[in-house]
């Protein structure tokens, strides 16, 4: 069982990448943000909003609306674009 402050703290990190991915405008799953929040990176770290900003040029090069959908599929499916995070 997680320790109290430990499941604080990563709720805690969740609710900023929560905030920050809405911000941006990119729209993740509770199981992205999750795997995010579980990484080594910050929750404002360069990693994070380098994962957000991929999201971002993948909608404007293929000229789509981003959708939980497709964040979801390029985090868990697409070869190579989440490199720098685990799987979880």
């Amino acid at each position: 069982m997680e320790p109290i402050s430990g499941r604080a703290d990563l709720e805690q990190r969740c609710v900023l990448i929560r905030a920050l991915a809405g911000r941006e405008k990119v729209p993740l799953s509770e199981k992205v943000i999750r795997c995010l929040a579980e990484s080594l990176h910050g929750p404002d770290s360069c990693g994070i909003k380098g994962v957000l900003v991929r999201f971002q040029s993948y909608a404007s090069l293929m000229d789509v609306e981003l959708t939980e959908y497709i964040t979801d599929r390029l985090f868990w499916e697409e070869p190579g674009f989440c490199d720098s995070f685990v799987k979880c």
